[in-house]
C-alpha cells in the first residue's frame, strides 16, 4: 500500500482549505453582481417608462390646448 507523498498531501490540503472556499466566494460575488445588474436594469426601465409617460402627457396637454 502506497502512502501519499507529502507534496500530494500538501496540494490536497491547499486545495481544500484555500482554493475551494475562494471559488465558492467568487461564485457568490458573481451571483450578487448579476442580481444587482438585473435590479439596476429594472430601475432604469422604470425611470424610462415614467419619463416617456410624462412626455406623452405633456404632448397630449399641448394638443388639447391648441
Amino acid at each position: 500500500m502506497n502512502s501519499p507523498r507529502f507534496s500530494q498531501a500538501l496540494f490536497a490540503s491547499v486545495l481544500l482549505l484555500v482554493i475551494i472556499p475562494l471559488l465558492v466566494l467568487a461564485g457568490l460575488m458573481i451571483g450578487r453582481f448579476y442580481l444587482n445588474s438585473i435590479e439596476q436594469a429594472k430601475t432604469s426601465l422604470q425611470w424610462q417608462a415614467r419619463n416617456n409617460a410624462a412626455s406623452l402627457e405633456q404632448l397630449i396637454f399641448q394638443i388639447r390646448k391648441k
